[in-house]
Protein backbone atom coordinates (compact mmCIF):
# COMPACT_ATOMS: atom_id res chain seq x y z
CA UNK A 1 0.00 0.00 0.00
CA UNK A 2 2.84 2.32 1.00
CA UNK A 3 4.95 1.54 -2.19
CA UNK A 4 1.91 2.30 -4.30
CA UNK A 5 1.87 5.95 -2.98
CA UNK A 6 5.59 6.22 -3.53
CA UNK A 7 5.11 5.06 -6.99
CA UNK A 8 3.30 8.32 -8.65
CA UNK A 9 5.98 10.42 -6.77
CA UNK A 10 8.69 8.48 -7.86
CA UNK A 11 7.54 8.37 -11.68
CA UNK A 12 6.40 12.21 -11.49
CA UNK A 13 10.17 12.89 -10.25
CA UNK A 14 11.42 10.92 -13.30
CA UNK A 15 9.27 12.47 -15.57
CA UNK A 16 10.46 15.61 -14.42
CA UNK A 17 14.10 14.62 -14.77
CA UNK A 18 13.72 13.21 -18.10
CA UNK A 19 11.75 16.70 -19.55
CA UNK A 20 14.49 18.64 -18.15
CA UNK A 21 17.18 17.08 -19.44
CA UNK A 22 15.56 16.44 -23.30
CA UNK A 23 15.02 20.75 -22.99
CA UNK A 24 18.92 20.47 -22.08
CA UNK A 25 19.35 18.56 -24.78
CA UNK A 26 17.55 20.75 -27.29
CA UNK A 27 19.24 23.62 -25.90
CA UNK A 28 22.96 22.19 -27.09
CA UNK A 29 24.08 23.38 -30.24
CA UNK A 30 24.68 20.74 -32.70
CA UNK A 31 28.03 20.95 -34.97
CA UNK A 32 28.07 22.10 -38.54
CA UNK A 33 29.19 18.71 -40.06
CA UNK A 34 28.94 15.52 -38.18
CA UNK A 35 31.24 12.19 -39.09
CA UNK A 36 30.14 9.86 -41.73
CA UNK A 37 31.86 6.77 -42.61
CA UNK A 38 31.19 5.32 -46.34
CA UNK A 39 31.86 1.67 -47.11
CA UNK A 40 33.24 0.95 -50.65
CA UNK A 41 34.45 -2.65 -51.48
CA UNK A 42 36.21 -4.14 -54.01
CA UNK A 43 38.94 -6.73 -55.03
CA UNK A 44 41.81 -7.10 -57.84
CA UNK A 45 40.73 -10.45 -58.34
CA UNK A 46 39.54 -11.52 -61.70
CA UNK A 47 36.15 -11.06 -62.91
CA UNK A 48 35.61 -9.29 -59.22
CA UNK A 49 36.18 -12.71 -57.80
CA UNK A 50 32.89 -14.05 -59.41
CA UNK A 51 31.11 -16.52 -58.83
CA UNK A 52 32.41 -17.00 -55.83
CA UNK A 53 32.18 -13.58 -54.19
CA UNK A 54 29.40 -11.21 -54.90
CA UNK A 55 31.17 -7.81 -54.12
CA UNK A 56 28.01 -5.81 -53.85
CA UNK A 57 26.47 -7.74 -51.65
CA UNK A 58 29.46 -8.26 -49.44
CA UNK A 59 29.68 -4.56 -49.14
CA UNK A 60 26.06 -4.15 -48.55
CA UNK A 61 26.42 -6.63 -45.62
CA UNK A 62 29.08 -5.24 -44.13
CA UNK A 63 27.39 -1.84 -43.88
CA UNK A 64 24.74 -3.71 -42.61
CA UNK A 65 26.61 -5.17 -39.58
CA UNK A 66 27.86 -1.85 -38.80
CA UNK A 67 24.23 -0.37 -39.09
CA UNK A 68 22.81 -3.37 -36.27
CA UNK A 69 25.65 -2.30 -34.21
CA UNK A 70 24.21 1.37 -33.78
CA UNK A 71 26.91 2.78 -35.77
CA UNK A 72 25.84 6.46 -37.07
CA UNK A 73 26.18 8.43 -40.17
CA UNK A 74 27.35 4.91 -41.99
CA UNK A 75 26.44 4.24 -45.88
CA UNK A 76 27.39 2.49 -48.81
CA UNK A 77 29.28 3.60 -51.81
CA UNK A 78 26.46 2.20 -53.93
CA UNK A 79 23.99 4.67 -52.55
CA UNK A 80 26.12 7.76 -51.52
CA UNK A 81 28.78 9.53 -53.86
CA UNK A 82 31.63 10.93 -52.10
CA UNK A 83 31.76 14.48 -52.25
CA UNK A 84 33.97 16.66 -54.45
CA UNK A 85 35.13 18.72 -52.96
CA UNK A 86 35.62 17.10 -49.72
CA UNK A 87 33.07 17.53 -47.12
CA UNK A 88 35.40 17.54 -43.53
CA UNK A 89 34.82 15.17 -41.27
CA UNK A 90 34.11 12.39 -44.34
CA UNK A 91 35.61 8.86 -43.87
CA UNK A 92 35.82 6.09 -46.21
CA UNK A 93 35.86 2.33 -45.20
CA UNK A 94 37.85 0.51 -48.25
CA UNK A 95 37.21 -2.65 -47.89
CA UNK A 96 39.21 -5.21 -50.19
CA UNK A 97 38.70 -8.91 -50.70
CA UNK A 98 42.48 -9.71 -50.76
CA UNK A 99 42.97 -13.38 -52.17
CA UNK A 100 40.56 -16.02 -52.51
CA UNK A 101 41.97 -19.42 -52.53
CA UNK A 102 41.36 -23.13 -52.63
CA UNK A 103 43.96 -25.43 -50.94
CA UNK A 104 44.33 -29.02 -50.35
CA UNK A 105 45.13 -29.81 -46.43
CA UNK A 106 45.99 -32.79 -44.73
CA UNK A 107 43.83 -33.95 -41.79
CA UNK A 108 44.73 -36.81 -39.59
CA UNK A 109 42.60 -40.14 -39.49
CA UNK A 110 40.76 -41.24 -36.26
CA UNK A 111 41.92 -44.61 -36.44
CA UNK A 112 45.48 -44.77 -37.55
CA UNK A 113 48.67 -42.16 -37.94
CA UNK A 114 47.71 -41.96 -41.74
CA UNK A 115 46.48 -38.43 -42.97
CA UNK A 116 43.64 -37.58 -45.71
CA UNK A 117 43.58 -34.68 -48.12
CA UNK A 118 40.49 -32.63 -47.69
CA UNK A 119 39.81 -29.09 -49.39
CA UNK A 120 40.17 -25.65 -47.35
CA UNK A 121 38.61 -22.75 -48.82
CA UNK A 122 40.16 -19.60 -47.10
CA UNK A 123 39.73 -15.66 -47.89
CA UNK A 124 41.64 -12.41 -46.54
CA UNK A 125 40.12 -9.00 -45.84
CA UNK A 126 41.05 -5.86 -45.11
CA UNK A 127 39.88 -2.73 -43.77
CA UNK A 128 41.31 0.42 -44.51
CA UNK A 129 40.04 3.74 -42.73
CA UNK A 130 40.99 7.34 -45.21
CA UNK A 131 40.27 10.57 -44.19
CA UNK A 132 38.84 11.54 -47.69
CA UNK A 133 39.95 15.52 -46.65
CA UNK A 134 43.56 15.20 -46.25
CA UNK A 135 44.09 11.75 -48.01
CA UNK A 136 45.66 10.58 -44.93
CA UNK A 137 45.11 6.78 -43.77
CA UNK A 138 44.16 6.23 -40.71
CA UNK A 139 44.90 2.62 -39.92
CA UNK A 140 44.44 -0.64 -41.82
CA UNK A 141 42.26 -4.07 -40.87
CA UNK A 142 42.65 -7.62 -41.46
CA UNK A 143 40.33 -10.62 -41.19
CA UNK A 144 40.64 -14.25 -42.69
CA UNK A 145 38.65 -17.15 -42.37
CA UNK A 146 38.81 -20.60 -44.03
CA UNK A 147 35.84 -23.20 -44.62
CA UNK A 148 36.95 -26.52 -44.82
CA UNK A 149 34.52 -28.83 -47.31
CA UNK A 150 34.56 -32.10 -48.69
CA UNK A 151 36.41 -33.58 -51.90
CA UNK A 152 32.61 -33.49 -54.10
CA UNK A 153 31.79 -29.68 -52.36
CA UNK A 154 35.24 -28.26 -54.44
CA UNK A 155 32.56 -26.28 -56.83
CA UNK A 156 29.94 -25.82 -53.65
CA UNK A 157 29.85 -21.52 -53.65
CA UNK A 158 27.76 -21.59 -50.92
CA UNK A 159 30.06 -23.46 -48.82
CA UNK A 160 33.01 -20.94 -49.62
CA UNK A 161 30.73 -18.03 -49.11
CA UNK A 162 30.73 -18.79 -45.27
CA UNK A 163 34.23 -18.15 -45.23
CA UNK A 164 34.21 -14.90 -46.66
CA UNK A 165 30.83 -13.40 -44.47
CA UNK A 166 32.70 -14.91 -41.56
CA UNK A 167 35.72 -12.87 -42.31
CA UNK A 168 33.68 -10.12 -43.20
CA UNK A 169 32.15 -10.41 -39.04
CA UNK A 170 35.62 -10.30 -38.08
CA UNK A 171 36.35 -7.50 -39.69
CA UNK A 172 33.44 -5.56 -38.18
CA UNK A 173 33.82 -6.84 -34.69
CA UNK A 174 37.91 -5.55 -35.08
CA UNK A 175 36.43 -2.01 -36.45
CA UNK A 176 34.24 -1.51 -33.28
CA UNK A 177 37.16 -2.63 -31.53
CA UNK A 178 39.79 -0.34 -32.60
CA UNK A 179 37.53 2.72 -32.90
CA UNK A 180 36.22 2.10 -29.30
CA UNK A 181 40.32 2.78 -28.50
CA UNK A 182 40.74 5.86 -30.87
CA UNK A 183 42.93 4.36 -32.90
CA UNK A 184 41.09 5.95 -35.91
CA UNK A 185 40.96 9.82 -34.09
CA UNK A 186 38.06 11.00 -31.92
CA UNK A 187 35.50 12.02 -35.15
CA UNK A 188 35.40 7.75 -35.90
CA UNK A 189 35.47 6.97 -32.55
CA UNK A 190 32.05 9.10 -32.08
CA UNK A 191 30.23 7.59 -34.78
CA UNK A 192 30.39 4.73 -31.86
CA UNK A 193 26.99 5.03 -29.71
CA UNK A 194 27.99 6.68 -26.62
CA UNK A 195 28.61 4.62 -23.34
CA UNK A 196 26.37 5.69 -20.32
CA UNK A 197 29.70 6.80 -18.77
CA UNK A 198 30.12 8.96 -21.77
CA UNK A 199 26.93 10.72 -21.11
CA UNK A 200 27.20 11.56 -17.73
CA UNK A 201 30.88 12.55 -18.21
CA UNK A 202 29.72 15.01 -21.65
CA UNK A 203 26.80 16.52 -19.57
CA UNK A 204 29.24 16.82 -16.19
CA UNK A 205 31.85 18.71 -18.31
CA UNK A 206 29.38 21.29 -19.44
CA UNK A 207 28.76 24.05 -17.57
CA UNK A 208 25.15 24.60 -18.95
CA UNK A 209 23.91 21.80 -17.77
CA UNK A 210 24.86 21.94 -14.12
CA UNK A 211 21.94 22.66 -12.50
CA UNK A 212 19.97 19.78 -14.37
CA UNK A 213 23.17 17.53 -12.92
CA UNK A 214 22.58 18.85 -9.58
CA UNK A 215 18.91 18.43 -9.69
CA UNK A 216 19.27 15.16 -10.90
CA UNK A 217 21.54 14.41 -7.92
CA UNK A 218 19.62 15.33 -5.48
CA UNK A 219 16.28 13.49 -6.95
CA UNK A 220 18.35 10.33 -7.07
CA UNK A 221 19.19 10.81 -3.51
CA UNK A 222 16.14 11.58 -2.48
CA UNK A 223 14.25 8.52 -3.84
CA UNK A 224 17.13 6.23 -2.98
CA UNK A 225 16.33 7.73 1.11
CA UNK A 226 12.61 7.12 0.39
CA UNK A 227 12.76 3.68 -0.83
CA UNK A 228 15.10 2.49 2.16
CA UNK A 229 12.71 3.65 4.86
CA UNK A 230 9.60 2.34 2.66
CA UNK A 231 11.53 -1.15 2.33
CA UNK A 232 12.96 -1.51 5.50
CA UNK A 233 9.95 -0.38 7.80
CA UNK A 234 9.37 -4.34 8.15
CA UNK A 235 5.91 -4.39 8.34
CA UNK A 236 2.46 -6.11 6.06
CA UNK A 237 2.70 -4.03 3.66
CA UNK A 238 5.86 -3.84 2.34
CA UNK A 239 7.31 -5.16 -0.85
CA UNK A 240 9.76 -7.02 -1.49
CA UNK A 241 10.98 -7.07 -5.57
CA UNK A 242 13.05 -10.23 -6.74
CA UNK A 243 16.49 -8.57 -7.56
CA UNK A 244 16.98 -11.27 -10.58
CA UNK A 245 14.04 -11.98 -13.04
CA UNK A 246 14.05 -15.50 -14.47
CA UNK A 247 15.85 -14.02 -17.74
CA UNK A 248 18.31 -12.60 -15.97
CA UNK A 249 19.13 -15.37 -14.74
CA UNK A 250 18.85 -17.62 -17.68
CA UNK A 251 21.10 -14.71 -19.72
CA UNK A 252 23.58 -15.10 -16.58
CA UNK A 253 23.80 -18.94 -17.34
CA UNK A 254 24.27 -18.31 -20.62
CA UNK A 255 27.00 -16.33 -20.49
CA UNK A 256 28.70 -18.41 -17.83
CA UNK A 257 28.44 -21.43 -20.13
CA UNK A 258 29.38 -20.03 -23.41
CA UNK A 259 32.94 -18.42 -21.38
CA UNK A 260 33.21 -22.13 -20.07
CA UNK A 261 32.90 -23.26 -23.63
CA UNK A 262 35.53 -20.76 -24.74
CA UNK A 263 38.19 -21.39 -22.12
CA UNK A 264 37.41 -25.64 -22.71
CA UNK A 265 37.90 -25.38 -26.64
CA UNK A 266 41.10 -22.76 -26.82
CA UNK A 267 38.59 -19.81 -27.99
CA UNK A 268 36.13 -22.71 -30.56
CA UNK A 269 39.57 -23.39 -32.45
CA UNK A 270 39.43 -26.11 -35.01
CA UNK A 271 42.01 -28.48 -32.86
CA UNK A 272 39.42 -28.46 -30.35
CA UNK A 273 36.48 -29.25 -32.47
CA UNK A 274 38.72 -31.81 -34.40
CA UNK A 275 38.81 -33.59 -30.84
CA UNK A 276 35.62 -33.43 -29.66
CA UNK A 277 34.93 -35.51 -32.81
CA UNK A 278 37.04 -37.68 -32.45
CA UNK A 279 36.14 -38.43 -28.70
CA UNK A 280 32.58 -38.75 -29.05
CA UNK A 281 32.53 -39.22 -32.96
CA UNK A 282 28.98 -42.20 -32.05
CA UNK A 283 27.25 -40.31 -30.14
CA UNK A 284 27.64 -36.92 -32.11
CA UNK A 285 26.18 -38.71 -35.04
CA UNK A 286 23.57 -40.63 -33.39
CA UNK A 287 22.35 -37.27 -32.55
CA UNK A 288 22.93 -35.60 -35.96
CA UNK A 289 18.84 -35.23 -36.02
CA UNK A 290 18.19 -33.16 -32.34
CA UNK A 291 22.04 -31.30 -33.73
CA UNK A 292 20.56 -30.23 -36.89
CA UNK A 293 17.14 -29.30 -36.09
CA UNK A 294 18.92 -26.79 -33.54
CA UNK A 295 21.06 -25.13 -35.60
CA UNK A 296 17.68 -24.76 -38.57
CA UNK A 297 16.00 -23.26 -35.24
CA UNK A 298 19.04 -21.06 -34.24
CA UNK A 299 19.53 -19.95 -38.42
CA UNK A 300 15.29 -18.30 -37.95
CA UNK A 301 15.83 -17.10 -34.77
CA UNK A 302 18.65 -15.37 -35.91
CA UNK A 303 17.65 -11.68 -35.38
CA UNK A 304 15.93 -12.48 -32.23
CA UNK A 305 19.08 -14.52 -30.88
CA UNK A 306 21.27 -11.15 -32.21
CA UNK A 307 18.97 -8.68 -29.72
CA UNK A 308 19.46 -11.23 -26.44
CA UNK A 309 23.35 -11.51 -27.74
CA UNK A 310 23.59 -7.62 -27.52
CA UNK A 311 21.41 -6.97 -24.39
CA UNK A 312 23.84 -10.26 -22.38
CA UNK A 313 26.67 -8.27 -23.90
CA UNK A 314 26.13 -4.90 -22.20
CA UNK A 315 25.89 -6.15 -19.11
CA UNK A 316 28.67 -8.37 -19.56
CA UNK A 317 31.46 -5.36 -19.85
CA UNK A 318 29.93 -4.19 -16.55
CA UNK A 319 31.20 -7.46 -14.65
CA UNK A 320 34.31 -8.50 -16.74
CA UNK A 321 37.04 -7.21 -19.32
CA UNK A 322 35.48 -8.33 -22.49
CA UNK A 323 34.41 -6.04 -25.30
CA UNK A 324 30.62 -6.30 -26.19
CA UNK A 325 31.59 -7.44 -29.50
CA UNK A 326 34.02 -10.05 -27.89
CA UNK A 327 30.95 -11.46 -25.69
CA UNK A 328 28.51 -11.26 -28.67
CA UNK A 329 31.30 -12.92 -30.72
CA UNK A 330 31.69 -15.63 -28.03
CA UNK A 331 27.69 -16.21 -27.96
CA UNK A 332 27.81 -16.45 -31.20
CA UNK A 333 30.32 -19.37 -31.21
CA UNK A 334 29.19 -20.91 -28.45
CA UNK A 335 25.52 -21.55 -30.23
CA UNK A 336 26.98 -23.10 -33.68
CA UNK A 337 29.26 -25.62 -31.08
CA UNK A 338 27.60 -28.49 -31.55
CA UNK A 339 26.95 -27.99 -35.65
CA UNK A 340 30.32 -27.46 -35.94
CA UNK A 341 31.73 -30.43 -34.11
CA UNK A 342 28.83 -32.53 -36.17
CA UNK A 343 30.16 -31.35 -39.21
CA UNK A 344 33.49 -32.06 -38.31
CA UNK A 345 32.17 -35.83 -37.34
CA UNK A 346 30.65 -36.02 -40.28
CA UNK A 347 34.07 -35.53 -42.20
CA UNK A 348 36.28 -37.77 -39.85
CA UNK A 349 33.71 -40.35 -40.86
CA UNK A 350 33.65 -39.72 -44.56
CA UNK A 351 37.68 -39.76 -44.36
CA UNK A 352 37.61 -43.10 -42.36
CA UNK A 353 35.83 -45.01 -44.73
CA UNK A 354 37.54 -44.06 -47.73
CA UNK A 355 40.50 -45.01 -46.09
CA UNK A 356 39.11 -48.30 -45.31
Amino acid sequence: MKNSCLRPFVLATCALTLTSAAAAQSSTPQTAASPRLIVWAHTAIENNGAPTLDILDLERYVVNQLESRQIMNVSSSLTTTIPRPPVPKTYLGILSVDTMQVAERPFRNINDADYTVDGVFGVDLSLTIKDVGSGKTLGTLRGRAENRFRTWERNDIPIKRIAIYTAADRIVNSFMEAANKGEFGDDVKSLLPPSPSDLVASWVRNPAHLPLVVFAALTSAVIVIVKVVFDSSGNEYSVHVPKEDGGGRNDKKKLQDALALKLATDNFSDAACWDAAHDGQKEILDRRAVIEDAEAARLLDSKNRDTQYRRIASHAVLLCDLTEEAVIDMLRNADVWDYRVLREAELQQERSVSHA
